[in-house]
Formats: C-alpha cells, structure tokens, sequence
C-alpha cells in the first residue's frame, strides 16, 4: 500500500467513525465564533514585547516640507501624515536592533524609497486596488545594536493602475534590543575533566564563536520538525506573525534551510500547545490546541477555529519544490472525540498515534474540572471513543504533557507528576511503579523531558 493510499484509508476511517459515533455533532465540543469565518480587513499594527512605537506626529520623526496632517478613527493614534509632492521625506534616527514602517494602501498611493543608513534598501509600492489600514509596509529585524537613520522619500512614481502617488506614514516601530557582549568563549576543558575554573569565561580566549542569522521563519517557531533534506516545518499559535496569508498573518509556514525561502501554510485552527507525531507513512499529525481567545486574537479579524479537538495532516513532502504541500483540516468531519490542549502524542509500534491526556479547556493547571483522563487514536481504534486512563486521574493537578515512550515489548511507559506506570494498551491495563524519588514532578507546570537510555544486564 502506497503512503497516498494510506493516509486516504486513514482519512475514510476516521470519516466514517467521526459521522456513526458524533450523531449529530454531539462530539464536538469546540466552536466556531460567529463572524469568525468572514474575517475582516486585518491590520497587522502590532508593538510587540521589547519594541517602542513613534506616532506619525512624534517630534521625534523629522518631515521635509508638503506634508499633510490627517485625523480619523481608522488611523494610529487617530493620526497619520502623507504627501504626494516628489522628493518630500521622513527621517527618523533610533536606537535598537530593527524597525517597522506602517501605513496605508489603496488605488491613490505611490512609490516609496527606504534607506537605512543612508543605502537604498527597499522600494515599498502602496498601491492596492482595495483600501487597507495601518498595514506593515517595511521592516528589517536583523540591524545590529546601536544607532540608526531611517529615511522614507516619496519617488513621485507609481504603478499601472494607481490614481495618485500618495506616500504616508502612520507608525514606525522600533525594536530596541541590546547590545551582545563580543569576544566571548568559553575555554576548552582540560583532559582531567571539567571543573569550575575550565569553564571561567575568557574575553580574550581564541578561537571566537559568532552567530550569524541566514534567513527568517515568518512565523514564531513555536513548534519545529525538518520534514526533508530541504525543509523544516514551522507551526506556531494564533498570533501577529509577519508571514501572511489569505487575508492573515500564517500560523504555520515551511522554511527552505537551503535557499532560506518561506511557503506560508493554511493553518485554520489555533495550535498553541498542541501535541504531534509521524506516522508510520511519514505524514505528520498535529492535534489540539487552544479554543478562540477573542480578547486577545479577535477572530472576526483572523478567522481561526477552535483548535481543542483540531487534527491537522500533513501528508509527506521531500521534495524541493513544496508548492503543492500544505496543511489539511476539516472540522466538520475529522476531529478528535474529545477536546485536548497540552497533549502528548506518541507513535505506537504499529505505526499509528497514541493522544494521551490534555486539559478539555484553556488554563495554566489541571484540575477535576479540566482534566482529560482519557487516552485515544489516530487513527481511531476502539470504536473511536476515548479511553479512560486511571493514571490521568491520580496525578493531578500536574499531569499536562505527560512524559510517554513506547516499550520494545509494544507497552508504553508513562510518566505524570511523580508517579510512573507501564501502560498495555492493548488490553487496557495499567502496571504501576514506584514513584520518582525526592518528590521531583516532571510534568507541566513543573514541565521536564524524558528519553530511554539503552539497558544493561551482565
């Protein structure tokens, strides 16, 4: 059977479970905000932790002559400042590692030079055929710390099909950042070992290490596994991410790790905190996450879906070129049976996923009125019901993220808070072990990892 045939078996399984088991959607306890799937214009003004926001009325940013000043609920701080005469600028000197320019676009508007630093960088066209708001129209992120000049000039050109050649600034963020401490290295340890005065940091000590930043992912890398020889995928939570896509920032992106290029991709729900694995055919699983938090991420603006009991597939992709690869979900026929946030997934020996535990709404520990002590499939084993797991009861309230590893004899060893078991999942039967000694809890809120050490018997 071909990996293709596979994940479409796979598929068809779960449909049809999904519609005997959930009725009437009786299943589905996660939501759609309504409105939430006609998003509106998105404006991607955002000033995230660390940076500093300039007005367009900010003394702060110098204007040449022939700039005019308009008010409106619509703009930054109900302000922003235009022109159209050729030649007319903005110069604005800060301190940090980057910056962003905001702005407008619609049919009136024109093209714009940007220097940093006195070089060209970019040429920004603001032209659009629909009118947008306090769009991002340049930024650069990798600047080093210290002082720079940002200069925004009006070219007097425009494209085919624009009616004006307006140029207008509405914000410029800055990311302040800070000044990274050059020559440091850590010396070599001694062949008798390492001890404190081996490790002592040496400012002059040769050779150096230095960081150097190739490319960007787009999106916060929130979660990361390389997929190929060429591509790592990138998946991160709801959020104002600078990669967009259809009308939004992307929640998920592929990011090239030779060219450094970016493929963003059509994440609906939100993830954050979800749990993931391959399976046996390559294709990756990622499923649950975080319900709608629409006093934070509004989703008439974003459009995302209640990510609790979210599965989303993506099929295998190794090859370079990635542009028909993407991220799949149907919400309304392949879902989990209950929701799930803060999961663990692991990959059993046959090759499908275990779902194991999860809280059944958002918040920051597990209680009786969150906790998920259930197990279940995918794809669906079992009828598709989820499976209650006695060990996902006594082990609150830190038992999120339960540390799981699959046994050579098929049986899974789990851990959650201090206590440990052996799980048979086949039969369903829990083997308990002593608890880890001292007290310790691994898991979340106290959050540790695991990995299974090779064994020796003499």
């Amino acid at each position: 059977m071909t990996s293709r045939s596979f994940i479409l078996l796979c598929t068809l399984v779960v449909i049809l479970i999904a519609s005997t088991v959930s009725g009437a959607e009786r299943a589905w306890n996660g939501h759609t905000t309504p409105g939430s799937v006609k998003p509106t214009a998105f404006t991607p003004y955002y000033v995230p932790p660390g940076a500093r926001s300039y007005d367009s009325s900010s003394p702060l940013l110098h204007y040449s002559s022939h700039w005019k000043e308009s008010f409106s609920s619509r703009y930054i701080q109900k302000s922003i400042r235009s022109t159209s005469r050729t030649g007319a600028y903005m110069s604005f000197t800060f301190t940090g590692t980057g910056v962003e320019w905001f702005g407008n676009k619609d049919k009136r508007h024109g093209i714009a030079k940007v220097y940093l630093d006195g070089k060209v960088v970019s040429r920004i066209d603001q032209w659009s055929a629909s009118s947008m708001r306090q769009q991002r129209l340049f930024w650069a992120y990798d600047l080093p710390y210290g002082k720079h000049t940002l200069k925004i000039v009006n070219t007097g050109e425009n494209s085919k099909g624009s009616h004006g050649k307006l140029v207008d600034i509405d914000a410029i963020n800055v990311m302040k950042g800070s000044k990274t401490p050059q020559n440091v290295v850590v010396q070599q340890q001694q062949p008798a070992g390492p001890t404190m005065q081996s490790l002592v940091v040496n400012a002059d000590a040769q050779p150096q290490w230095s960081l150097e930043q190739k490319g960007q992912t787009g999106v916060h890398a929130m979660q990361l596994t390389v997929i190929s020889e060429t591509h790592a995928l990138i998946v991160d939570k709801v959020e104002h991410n600078l990669l967009e896509i259809n009308g939004h920032p992307a929640w998920a992106a592929l990011y090239n790790l030779k060219t450094h290029a970016l493929k963003p991709l059509n994440m609906q729900s939100n993830s954050f905190c979800a749990g993931g694995t391959f399976l046996s055919n390559g294709t990756l699983i990622n499923v649950g996450g975080n319900p709608v938090v629409e006093e934070i991420t509004n989703a008439a603006d974003f459009g995302d879906v209640d990510g609790l009991q979210a599965v989303r597939i993506f099929e295998p992709c190794d090859s370079e070129d990635v542009d028909n690869c993407d991220m799949y979900e149907n919400h309304s026929r392949i879902r989990m049976a209950s929701p799930r946030w803060y999961n663990t997934v692991l990959r059993l020996t046959d090759g499908s996923a275990m779902i194991i535990g999860g809280s059944k709404k958002g918040g920051w520990i597990n209680n009786q009125t969150t906790n998920n002590p259930t197990v279940e499939y995918f794809p669906p084993k079992f009828g598709g019901l989820p499976i209650q797991l006695d060990f996902l009861q006594y082990t609150l309230n830190s038992n999120l993220f339960p540390i799981a590893i699959s046994l050579p004899d098929e049986r899974v060893f789990m851990v959650a808070n201090r206590d440990v078991i052996i799980y048979d999942w086949k039969h369903n039967i829990e083997q308990r072990l002593p608890q880890i000694p001292h007290g310790v809890r691994v898991t979340y809120p106290m959050t540790g990892t695991g990995i299974l050490l090779p064994s020796h018997t003499g």
